[in-house]
């Protein structure tokens, strides 16, 4: 885990080297620079209002931890944790910032996600993300009294093109199908394939 020691002001005093292997910078780099330098700007708001509520003692519910964007000397950013703990040193009060990169955690949670949300053949939404999909609509149609269209459809005879074909090449139509129903509509709107032969 890295290691930042922060002081009252909210600027590093020390740092651990995986700290500035995460960050890829120097010891150098870092001291004497306000803290909010190793986390991405569009996070900035929220890590500066965490800080805030540490140093004054508020306590969140929980563990107190923030999942943030930590930012790297070549401005790339990484998904990590990050855990403000106070103490006294040496006399004067200390904040150890404790974090963790979480890339691959994020990445596979991500990944999972996408699984349960999609169809593996075509990529497409599948069933319970159209569903979703179809009541923010409806929600959306009802308030500014627009008109919402919905088409649900099958593709008649994919039954034989499986078994004269097989099923190798049964399974590039609905990709085909998917592809071109996709480049028929707005990026608006919602394609989604919602189980063997059927589209909505």
């Amino acid at each position: 885990e890295g290691i930042v020691v922060i002081d009252e002001q909210g600027k590093i005093e020390s740092v651990n080297p995986w700290a500035r292997r995460l960050f890829q910078r120097t010891s150098a780099d870092l001291i004497g620079r306000p803290v909010k330098a190793v986390i991405a700007e569009q996070a900035h708001a929220e890590f500066v209002q965490y800080l805030d509520d540490r140093m004054r003692g508020k306590k969140s519910k929980g563990p107190g931890l923030l999942e943030t964007l930590g930012r790297r000397r070549d401005r790339s950013s990484f998904p990590m944790e990050f855990i403000a703990t106070d103490m006294a040193l040496g006399g004067q009060r200390k904040f150890i910032g404790t974090l963790r990169d979480i890339s691959e955690r994020k990445a596979h949670t991500d990944a999972l996600e996408h699984m349960a949300l999609h169809d593996p053949l075509t990529g497409l939404p599948n069933r319970v993300l159209f569903g979703d999909r179809v009541d923010n609509a409806i929600r959306a149609s009802a308030r500014t009294k627009e008109p919402l269209a919905l088409l649900v459809m099958d593709l008649d005879g994919f039954k034989l093109v499986n078994d004269s074909l097989g099923p190798h090449l049964g399974d590039e139509l609905p990709k085909l199908v998917a592809d071109r129903l996709v480049l028929c509509l707005r990026q608006a709107d919602t394609v989604a394939r919602l189980g063997g032969d059927e589209f909505g």
